[in-house]
């Protein structure tokens, strides 16, 4: 998400060319997420046209692969999918009696057809200067990707947008990115450390409010005897996008 649209996104400049400003907002994109092999992931980002009404034709689907061993981002793919919510073209005239109908034309060479066959599966560039190198992953790892057009339903996980970046704003403070483990940290201690080690669990609250809470996985940071007390769950404002109060 970090990559797709960070945190502290400008807005988009003014321009000729109208851009809904919800484009911009990261509640407005549903992430589904699906396991492939040799440990990576590959995570979906798609416009929910029911919070975000663009009035584009198209809306672009933006599939990275995520090597979960070593938190790099593999490789990025784009496609694109008529909105369901955009003016339709009308409908043509109806034939008169006795007049036969023109033959149907296959996808036009312009505009929505041609852009739907041109963007059906873009190969994007790899990620720019994304916060170190370290993330960057070898071109070589990157063409062995193969992204599927459809995730499979009974392995993929879809997190809805606001769940999302309600968990986002809460991990920030729970377990900001920049953290270091201790000088002299166990193997416990630095497991502890790591976002992965974690299970989150979202659940709604009253008017506007969303809870996350983060658990320690069952059978990880415990080589040193049970892990007691190391979550915590944070009352998010998803109106103003503010944490309301914390629980540990």
């Amino acid at each position: 998400m970090d990559d797709f649209l960070p945190w502290d996104a400008p807005p988009p400049s003014p321009s000729p060319i109208h851009e809904e400003p919800c484009l911009w907002r990261r509640e407005s994109y549903d992430v589904t997420a699906v396991p492939a092999p040799e440990g990576v992931v590959l995570v979906r980002f798609n416009l929910n046209t029911d919070v975000c009404r663009s009035t584009d034709q198209l809306i672009n689907i933006i599939t990275y692969a995520i090597d979960i061993r070593t938190m790099r981002i593999l490789s990025r793919e784009m496609h694109a999918r008529p909105n369901p919510i955009s003016p339709q073209p009308p409908e043509a005239p109806s034939q008169p009696p006795g007049v036969a109908p023109p033959p149907a034309a296959a996808l036009p060479s312009t505009g929505l057809g041609a852009a739907i066959a041109n963007t059906a599966r873009m190969k994007l560039p790899p990620p720019g200067d994304f916060r170190n190198v370290r993330w960057q992953a070898l071109q070589k790892e990157a063409t062995q990707v193969q992204f599927p057009l459809d995730f499979p339903k009974e392995e993929r996980l879809i997190i809805p947008g606001t769940a999302l970046k309600a968990a986002q704003l809460a991990v920030e403070h729970f377990l900001p990115s920049d953290v270091r483990p201790h000088r002299g940290a166990t193997r416990d201690e630095v497991c502890l450390y790591q976002r992965e080690s974690y299970d989150v669990t979202t659940a709604p609250g009253p008017a506007g409010v969303l809870f996350v809470r983060f658990t320690v996985k069952d059978g990880v940071c415990n080589s040193e005897g049970p892990v007691l007390d190391m979550g915590a769950t944070y009352a998010i404002d998803v109106t103003l996008w503010r944490i309301l109060a914390i629980q540990r």
